[in-house]
């Protein structure tokens, strides 16, 4: 019994240091490295810069003509249009409020003098032309950096409107071209299905002469029906394709109910290769015309911020 005290303690020393020792945990190294830029496509080299009439590489003159069309008779690029020169009228007019202002004022009318007052002679009693002259010249210092925030303001403003003008024009020129290569892809189909309802119909004509000689039954014929029948129908979806994608352009060109019947068939070459970079660089969305018009108003409200503040410590 006293043996049995003296080495319980013992055991369970050993038992406890095992499960300590097994419950050990390694060293292990850390996961987290650092990602090149090259990998992000962060790289130094430029990107390749796109036309700005992209879609003429398509080489299709009808497809220029429809851009064309679009973006001359379209009322929101008129209106962005618009607000680019309202912005430069704003910029020039706080540009000039930072200069010198020189006015000159010039009066003249033809009075007699009195000749009762203090007018000396011969000009007492005279009739003679009287005028005067005066001028004026004012400078903003801008000693607290009011009119220069305005102008930093204003020059952002017009910023943002020409990258309204630049994603309005991209936008629409999208949408004529996403259109008319719809348009295309409802002809190829419609290609498809008149071929296919030839190929039916002398399936037909040979099912039938095969019913006559007995070698067929009329769930051969039943059979080749029903396929000519779904060959029509795929037929006449693709027409209305074809006039929902014309009517779709008229829209967009802004133009009447006669202008789909000057669109003819499509000469798309599909094999036109557009520049595109060999990494898309990870800050390609800040590329885009309405982010950048967004960050331009963005500081454009930050420069009107300043100018509040500095007109109120100037006062």
């Amino acid at each position: 019994m006293r043996i049995c005290l003296a080495l319980a303690p013992v055991a369970m020393t050993v038992t406890v240091a095992g499960l300590l020792a097994g419950c050990a945990i390694p060293a292990s190294k850390g996961i987290v490295e650092p990602v090149s830029t090259t990998v992000l496509g962060l790289s130094t080299d430029a990107a390749p810069v796109i036309a700005a009439d992209w879609w003429r590489g398509f080489g299709d003159p009808q497809l220029d003509r429809l851009v064309s069309d679009a973006v001359a008779g379209n009322p929101s690029l008129d209106a962005a249009l618009a607000r680019v020169a309202q912005a430069q009228a704003v910029l020039s007019t706080n540009r000039a409020e930072n200069g010198p202002d020189v006015t000159l004022d010039a009066q003249e009318q033809y009075a007699r003098l009195s000749g009762r007052y203090t007018i000396p002679p011969p000009f007492a009693g005279s009739t003679r032309f009287v005028g005067t002259v005066a001028a004026n010249l004012s400078w903003n210092l801008d000693l607290f950096g009011r009119q220069k925030a305005a102008i930093a303001g204003a020059r952002a403003s017009v910023l943002a409107a020409a990258l309204d003008v630049a994603a309005a024009r991209l936008a629409l020129s999208g949408a004529v071209v996403q259109t008319y290569i719809d348009l295309e892809r409802a002809e190829a189909q419609a290609g498809i299905a008149t071929r296919t309802i030839a190929t039916r119909e002398n399936t037909l004509r040979l099912v039938n002469v095969r019913i006559r000689n007995k070698l067929g039954s009329k769930l051969d014929a039943q059979a080749a029906t029903t396929l000519l029948a779904q060959a029509r129908q795929a037929l006449v979806r693709a027409q209305a394709a074809q006039v929902l994608a014309k009517n779709a352009l008229a829209a967009l060109a802004g133009r009447g109910v006669d202008y789909p019947a000057t669109i003819g068939a499509t000469a798309l070459k599909l094999d036109a290769v557009l520049p595109l970079p060999s990494t898309v660089p990870a800050d390609l969305l800040a590329r885009r015309a309405d982010i950048g018009a967004a960050q331009a108003r963005i500081e454009a409200a930050a420069a009107g911020r300043q100018v509040a503040r500095r007109a109120f410590i100037q006062t």
